[in-house]
């Protein structure tokens, strides 16, 4: 039962900020496997939800809380089309691990990419990049500070 927690700990905490899956599924000594594969899970589980159920929550989000009315261009939203049109879905799902948490990085993914299967295919490739590259270095990191543990 105790072991069930730990998964399910690590799968969570990875569902909502990503950095955490690794860093919790090491110390809870789970292996750089078991670490990285529930973090995947976690991060898509999210990915997944918002993907499909973000018409709706959008749709309730702006019923509850109106959008204002302002301006169309400032320079926030000229720098942040300058950003996408550079980088685009790629740079976006590179990032949403170690900058955005996986429900910022879908939730802005789906206002500026309508496919939905080139959001899910990018979001797969950066979380099984990131997942087992941070629980590798953690497990390294764990072995060299503090002895095998």
């Amino acid at each position: 039962m105790i072991e069930l927690g730990k998964y399910l700990i690590v799968y969570f905490s990875s569902s909502f900020r990503f950095f955490l899956g690794p860093t919790l599924g090491i110390a809870n000594n789970l292996g750089v496997l078991t670490s990285a594969l529930l973090t995947i899970a976690g991060m898509m589980t999210t990915v997944y939800l918002i993907s499909y159920l973000g018409t709706y929550i959008r749709a309730g989000w702006e019923y509850m809380f109106p959008p204002k009315k302002g301006k169309i261009f400032t320079p926030r939203k000229r720098r942040f089309v300058r950003i996408w049109r550079s980088y685009g879905m790629k740079g976006l799902a590179f990032a949403t691990p170690i900058i955005l948490s996986p429900v910022i990085g879908v939730i802005v993914s789906n206002l500026l990419e309508r496919n939905r299967s080139k959001i899910i295919k990018w979001m797969w490739l950066s979380a099984l990049f990131w997942a087992f590259l941070e629980s590798f270095v953690l497990q390294y990191a764990s072995n060299l500070f503090f002895g095998l543990v």
